[in-house]
């Protein structure tokens, strides 16, 4: 692959690639689902090298694998028997060392100036849950740590380990901090600060959707067809996830949203609604400089989600798409793209997904949020926001680049972009939406 290819590569992954001056912004959480093909010949080698038990260099080939090189999340040092080594998971960073006889990882949790038994209950708990990993007191500091016999550590709990060690420790880190006033924040120096005008921007759509949201589901909630609040919420919800890509407060806030929709199975739409509207309430009451502090960029080493393989998000499109049809027939434009959001968000929000996947969807959503994206400083090529029309023959471009691109690694991919719907927006991302669910990954 040439440098030019490698670039305009990158560029599609960050957002719109029509133009180099567009702002680097990663869109949803980081993901490490289906890594490339020279990444699974790095993994066959790991096996093969702790099966001979030749340690250090597995551990090493290892490090190698979970490097992913566009976001330099992974640094390690070899010298005579011992690997230092340290990586980074959203607001945390891991550090570890690897020897012929162990290997040990930990990530600074928090700092305390005093015992308090509500945190160490919660911390007890947390424990229970975890498999590989654990929390520990070492001096006035809360760690977790993942620590393994060499002879024990194979691949597998190598992997699961060091990702149970790593995600835990960046999901709870801040709800911690932020519940319990005895705790402080620590090692967070890696952290990089976005810029006041992306923040200002992230904001001031989280207020406009808060209200837009609010007006729908009122509009709604005195119906006795309740069906578009499920919708509307969650797709506000996951519009942030990927969108503004919160941590901390927010982010919970988020998840909890999803949770109360999906957890509870006795509840009745209605009654998961209402639970779904206490955490959206919460979500409204964040000041300004709450939102502000969970906003700052960070690097990723394990995805949330687990590879997923497509025939499942196309079960999941045919699922919906009689309740977008019905909604676009009966002219509700706002909950026909409601649909569409919930639709392949939901898709990022729980499954791994193939990376030209990602992109028709990054695709989708600068259509149903041409304003956030261009108050961010993207240009919007293949869109003509002042006429709300399509730029046809960019969009083509577009679409036949991310295409080619994937037809490198999957030989039957393919978008047909010259056979979509271009008559109006509704009519575009329905056709886009039924090529995605007939996306063809086999390899041969």
């Amino acid at each position: 692959m040439t440098m030019q290819m490698i670039f305009e590569r990158l560029m599609t992954l960050f957002g719109s690639s029509e133009s180099p001056d567009n702002p680097q912004i990663r869109f949803g959480r980081y993901s490490d689902s289906f890594k490339y093909r020279h990444k699974h010949a790095e993994w066959e080698r790991t096996e093969a090298l702790y099966s001979k038990g030749d340690f250090l260099a597995y551990f090493e080939t290892f490090l190698k694998y979970i490097y992913d090189e566009k976001e330099k999340n992974l640094n390690y040092t070899r010298k005579d028997d011992l690997i230092d080594f340290e990586f980074f998971q959203g607001s945390k960073r891991i550090k570890g060392t690897a020897t012929n006889d162990s290997v040990v990882a930990e990530a600074k949790f928090a700092r305390f100036k005093e015992p308090s038994v509500n945190y160490m209950r919660k911390l007890m708990e947390l424990n229970f849950s975890m498999r590989y990993s654990s929390f520990a007191i070492i001096d006035d500091l809360i760690v977790v740590r993942f620590q393994s016999r060499s002879t024990s550590a194979n691949p597998e709990k190598l992997y699961y380990g060091l990702r149970e060690l790593a995600t835990r420790a960046d999901k709870f880190d801040d709800l911690f901090v932020e519940e319990f006033d005895p705790l402080m924040a620590t090692d967070t120096d890696h952290l990089v600060e976005i810029s006041e005008e992306q923040k200002e921007a992230k904001f001031k759509h989280l207020q406009i959707w808060i209200k837009a949201v609010k007006d729908q589901v009122n509009l709604h909630a005195g119906n006795t067809h309740f069906q578009p609040i499920p919708y509307l919420l969650l797709s506000f919800a996951y519009r942030i996830d990927y969108l503004i890509a919160p941590e901390g407060r927010l982010m919970d806030l988020v998840e909890k949203m999803h949770a109360s929709y999906f957890a509870p199975e006795n509840l009745t739409v209605e009654e998961k609604c209402g639970a779904m509207m206490k955490y959206f309430r919460d979500i409204e009451k964040l000041s300004r400089e709450q939102v502000f502090e969970e906003l700052y960029h960070v690097k990723g080493t394990f995805g949330v989600t687990r590879p997923t393989s497509h025939a499942i998000l196309a079960d999941f499109i045919r699922q919906e798409k009689d309740n977008l049809k019905w909604y676009h027939e009966k002219g509700e434009t706002a909950i026909a793209s409601a649909i569409i959001e919930y639709v392949v968000l939901y898709i990022l929000f729980n499954f791994g997904v193939n990376p030209p996947t990602r992109q028709l969807i990054h695709v989708i959503m600068e259509f149903l949020n041409p304003d956030y994206f261009m108050d961010l400083g993207f240009e919007l090529n293949h869109l003509d926001t002042r006429k709300g029309a399509i730029n046809k023959r960019f969009l083509i471009k577009k679409l036949d680049q991310i295409e080619a691109e994937a037809r490198e690694q999957y030989p039957r991919f393919k978008i047909n972009a010259g056979e979509l719907n271009y008559d109006s927006q509704d009519k575009f991302l329905f056709s886009l939406i039924e090529s995605i669910e007939k996306l063809d990954y086999f390899l041969s």
